[in-house]
């Protein structure tokens, strides 16, 4: 594994770099080798794609990077890559995302768009998607057609919710395991 491997992790609405799994990931990351970044986005009830994509054009971003997002950190990776201009990067992992409208209007200023997969696959080498049979705000159908769109396999874990602390999920290795394999090809 190459020294210089990078890791942007993006959290989701609401969220925080200190929630869910996020640090455990970014510990384990470091631990392998990798500079870890972990940026608050503006996480107030209406999130703009705007202000979380300003957010992510202050990362660096090049060949080693991985970009690693939960929910709908997911789509703000997705709409970083597809805009003119985006770096290349080494992977995407996705984690209970989605690239469809999921029925929070509050998140409608990232979606009001299709996502153009054909650019976003274009900038990283490769995607990883990883979702729960039992998410309860992201349906299992979503994490299908965003695979499908990123030409990603899907792997379905069982009964981790949301990938979140309410679900009881602060580790996950199936995430560390998806972004190593990216590295690693």
């Amino acid at each position: 594994m190459n020294k210089h491997n990078h890791a942007i992790i993006v959290h989701g609405w609401e969220g925080s770099p200190k929630s869910n799994w996020f640090p455990w990931l970014s510990s384990e990351l470091t631990k392998q080798g990798f500079t870890v970044s972990t940026p608050q986005f503006p996480a107030d009830h209406e999130p703009t794609l705007a202000s979380w994509l300003a957010v992510l054009r202050k990362e660096t971003m090049n060949e080693n990077t991985v970009l690693i997002g939960h929910s709908l950190g997911c789509i703000a990776i997705l709409r970083a890559l597809e805009q003119e201009g985006a770096k290349h990067v080494a992977g995407v992992v996705c984690v209970a995302g989605f690239s469809r409208n999921i029925a929070i209007p509050e998140l409608m200023d990232f979606l009001n768009l299709p996502v153009d997969f054909a650019s976003v696959r274009m900038h990283a080498q490769s995607f990883r998607v990883l979702q729960s049979d039992d998410d309860k705000v992201v349906p299992l159908a979503e994490a299908e057609v965003l695979a499908m769109g990123l030409h990603a396999p899907l792997v379905t874990l069982h009964k981790k919710g949301h990938f979140d602390e309410e679900s009881g999920i602060t580790e996950c290795h199936p995430i560390l395991d998806a972004v190593l394999s990216l590295v690693e090809e």
